[in-house]
């Protein structure tokens, strides 16, 4: 029998330590190699590049604010005398809103002076545009008007104002409960429906106002957006060579269009925006002023001008299928494009 040997065993077992130490040490250097690999790895990962999002945002907000000085002031200033020459409803718009069925429910997206809104008094038609004037001027075609605003510019006028993504939310909430407002003062840009709730809109010379060719294309996607049904759409044609104005092909798309009033005619379109001018003193006065006006040879002409893209065949049809859409029939009528469009997505419900 071999004697026991407590020192032979305490070496051993100082051995397996110092073997178990060298092992974690070699472990503990491995993982800082792949810290240090990973660390490396992350330096030279790319950075995403915010500048593109950035012009992006910064383009949006020029175009906005361009639009705003050349289409929404201009149609505020010019509202009445504009409105004098738009109250006869075009055929093919009074044909497709007929054609809706009873107790339907649709959207004028850029209604103006409402003069659609009762075309077919079988329908109902919730009208909205960026003209707070316009819209004053649509009030008096409408019956049932909501006064729900957060802006101080339509406070008290019966027109629903949306201001920001916020109050959009909070007012299509109660559209959607209720079906007691005409006119929503709002951007076709950023309406503010549920999705899929109308069954038919209109969008009637509208869409030419847009500077750019996404904000254009985001406009139709916006109206297809909201509607189950069909969707009506008019804009001004670049093919207009028998018209006055003789644009056709080769002419510039993108064109300043003059509203012209005379000085006497500005006066008048002023006070009737204002509710001005009622009184017999007023009225007196007033002809005193336009007779020292004439008199004097000081009749003069303000040119208001208005930013339009004039569309090129096919070109409309091609932002319906960018937006999403599918064309169900198009043409051409008195110096306009239209399309009728349905949303895919709808459609592929349907089938």
């Amino acid at each position: 029998m071999t004697p026991y040997q407590p020192q032979q065993k305490q070496k051993q077992q100082e051995g397996d330590e110092k073997g178990d130490e060298k092992e974690e040490e070699e472990e503990e250097e491995e993982e800082e190699e792949e810290e240090d690999k990973g660390k490396t790895h992350h330096q030279h990962q790319p950075q995403p590049d915010r500048q593109p999002q950035k012009q992006q945002q910064q383009q949006e907000s020029e175009a906005a604010e361009y639009e705003h000085a050349n289409v929404h002031s201009i149609y505020n200033s010019i509202a009445p005398d504009f409105s004098r020459t738009r109250h006869k409803p075009w055929p093919l718009v009074s044909s497709f809103l007929a054609a809706q069925s009873p107790g339907s429910v649709g959207l004028d997206v850029g209604c103006g002076n409402g003069k659609y809104l009762t075309a077919n008094p079988d329908v109902f038609l919730l009208g909205s545009d960026m003209s707070e004037a316009l819209l004053r001027l649509a009030q008096k075609k409408t019956t049932t008007i909501t006064s729900s605003s957060s802006s101080s510019a339509a406070a008290g006028s019966g027109i629903a104002s949306v201001a920001s993504p916020a109050s959009a939310s909070s007012l299509a909430s109660s559209l959607a409960s209720s079906s007691a407002s005409d006119l929503i003062q709002s951007s076709a840009l950023s309406l503010p429906h549920p999705p899929h709730r109308f069954d038919f809109a209109i969008c009637i010379a509208v869409l030419h106002h847009l500077s750019t060719s996404e904000r254009r294309v985001d406009g139709v996607r916006e109206i297809l957006s909201c509607v189950r049904g069909e969707v009506l759409l008019f804009v001004w044609a670049l093919e207009q060579a028998g018209s006055r104005r003789g644009w056709d092909v080769g002419c510039a798309q993108d064109v300043m269009v003059p509203w012209v009033l005379k000085r006497e005619r500005s006066e008048r379109v002023r006070e009737e925006r204002e509710g001005r001018g009622k009184g017999k003193e007023k009225g007196k006065e007033k002809g005193k002023e336009k007779g020292k006006e004439k008199s004097e040879g000081k009749e003069e002409e303000k040119v208001y001008r208005r930013f339009y893209h004039l569309y090129a065949k096919g070109e409309l049809e091609d932002d319906v299928v960018a937006a999403g859409g599918e064309v169900v029939r198009a043409g051409w009528e008195a110096d306009n494009w239209w399309v009728v469009a349905r949303n895919r997505k709808m459609l592929n419900l349907d089938s």
